[in-house]
């Protein structure tokens, strides 16, 4: 029998486990809404190589340790994403490369803020940590999140199925943290030139977003942030992936949060 939700430790849970009962749908996957068939996925390799984790670690104790993370704290500002928020870093103990903690603590301030991100999550992965994990302990006053590049890339969705997802997203969020302010970034931009298939592909992404009316959730297009007028990446924020940041993308990421957040 081949499971078909995630994370791993799913495969290991008792059928009697009451998260796991609540997992199974009452319904048939053909009548389900496509997102919450999206978290019935697999996630692909869990051990996620060259993703920036202590040794020996995997999706399950990085999602662990999140959560003790952010146990007890009050933040000012939580960030929750994929590989490129988990680059923020913060104060976890099982990300070892973390780019952008410098530009986050000079713009929000040391200890104000923490990164829920995990390398590889797609939309169905963040929307089940938000649900299942116990992230309101740290009652934050912000949350920003920036999910989908991964559905895109690794799962190979499709963008309106992505928009789906990433909207099931924000409104889990709005459901579990009625008291934050939520912000909702979508997708960074990917592709080094406008007319890139990744990049038409976050632009349909982005539309649809647009038009979506959120409740009590801010949408930002961060597009802009990166680019020049004709489209083409800014020189120096992105890798030579065109997906992650640099130093200083971080630093131009952090600096238009602050402004965010400061409104």
């Amino acid at each position: 029998m081949t499971w078909r939700w995630f994370p791993a430790t799913a495969l290991a849970a008792p059928a009697t486990s009451a998260w796991r009962t609540a997992l199974i749908p009452r319904r048939s996957a053909a009548a389900l809404p496509h997102w919450k068939n999206l978290w019935r996925k697999n996630t692909g390799n869990e051990f996620r190589s060259a993703a920036g984790w202590t040794q020996n670690s995997d999706w399950n104790s990085v999602a662990k340790d999140i959560t003790a993370t952010l146990n007890g704290k009050h933040l000012k500002l939580l960030l929750l994403g994929n590989s490129i928020t988990q680059g923020w870093g913060g104060n976890r103990k099982e990300v070892t490369y973390k780019p952008g903690k410098e530009a986050m603590d000079n713009a929000i301030g040391k200890d104000n803020w923490e990164s829920a991100g995990i390398s590889g999550d797609r939309t169905q992965n963040l929307l089940w940590r938000v649900r299942y994990d116990n992230y309101n302990s740290c009652h934050p006053e912000n949350i920003v999140i920036a999910i989908g590049i991964n559905n895109l890339i690794s799962g190979k969705d499709s963008p309106e199925n992505t928009a789906e997802g990433i909207i099931a997203v924000a409104n889990e969020v709005r459901k579990q943290f009625p008291e934050s302010r939520i912000i909702l970034l979508g997708l960074f931009p990917s592709g080094k030139e406008q007319q890139s298939k990744v990049r038409t592909q976050c632009d349909k992404i982005h539309d649809i977003l647009q038009h979506h009316r959120f409740e009590k959730v801010e949408y930002i297009n961060p597009t802009k942030w990166f680019t020049e007028a004709d489209g083409t990446m800014k020189d120096g924020l992105y890798g030579n992936d065109y997906i992650h940041f640099t130093g200083e993308g971080y630093k131009v990421a952090a600096t238009e949060i602050a402004k965010i957040l400061a409104r």
